[in-house]
């Protein structure tokens, strides 16, 4: 898979050396491309998701990987906390009945994953973690990556908000996804609640970093993450979460 090339790897000395590949990212670069490059670029990205998802849990076996602890309750009930305690609590000051329904939903978001199919997940896929070699799409920040619902890739690459992909295209790159994997029908049945629960993790993150200095632009993306949640939610209905994500949308 495309990632930047080790240029030395020194481990005694706490010392390695990776290729530059320069500032440019997929986000900086998609409002400059015309719909059908972008088409090409998703899909060609896509492709490289489908054979981490086949083919990646078996390599990390033969080679005895160690691999960050994967998804599980834990790390769903995680990102829900981010969102609950940086958004609903922090920024909305949300009633705690409000709250609990909230909470109540996205259990279930949790548990149908856990039923959906696994693979090994770069888990933060999205536009900002794609740099180019040439016209090449290369990847970095898998740090993050486990095992975990396949679809949930796909949610962080097709929803990501600073993309902002329109449905139609959505829904063209989940179809040109689903039609090449063996366990493709069940990876878009769960699409919808993998991008609940990517966004959700998502907005909790924008409420963090913006508290940040110097990183108040992050508000700007708010406003996408809820829209694109509430295209989610409207294949997957939460009506406690619908009622925040249409406040969020608003700005």
């Amino acid at each position: 898979l495309p990632v930047p090339r080790l240029l030395l790897d020194a481990p005694r000395d706490h010392f390695l050396a990776i290729e530059d590949l320069g500032r440019e990212t997929l986000e900086s670069r998609l409002p400059r491309l015309e719909p059908s490059e972008i088409q090409r670029i998703y899909r060609h990205l896509l492709n490289l998701s489908l054979r981490l998802h086949l083919e990646g849990l078996p390599a990390a076996r033969k080679c005895r990987l160690p691999l960050m602890p994967g998804f599980d309750d834990k790390l769903y009930a995680w990102e829900h906390a981010y969102l609950i305690d940086h958004v609903l609590r922090g920024r909305l000051k949300a009633p705690k009945n409000q709250i609990a329904a909230i909470a109540a939903e996205l259990e279930s978001v949790s548990r149908l994953l856990a039923k959906s199919p696994q693979a090994l997940i770069h888990r933060d896929l999205q536009s900002s973690n794609v740099l180019f070699r040439g016209e090449r799409p290369v990847l970095i920040d898998y740090q993050g990556m486990r095992r975990g619902p396949a679809a949930y890739d796909l949610a962080s690459l097709l929803c990501d908000p600073y993309a902002d992909l329109p449905a139609p295209l959505q829904q063209r790159l989940l179809r040109h996804y689903a039609q090449r994997h063996p366990q493709g029908p069940d990876i878009a049945a769960a699409f919808p609640a993998a991008a609940i629960q990517r966004l959700c993790q998502a907005l909790g993150a924008y409420a963090v970093l913006t508290k940040k200095p110097g990183m108040a632009y992050f508000a700007r993306h708010v406003p996408a993450a809820a829209r694109q949640l509430l295209r989610a939610l409207r294949a997957h209905p939460l009506p406690a979460l619908e009622a925040v994500a249409r406040q969020l949308a608003r700005g």
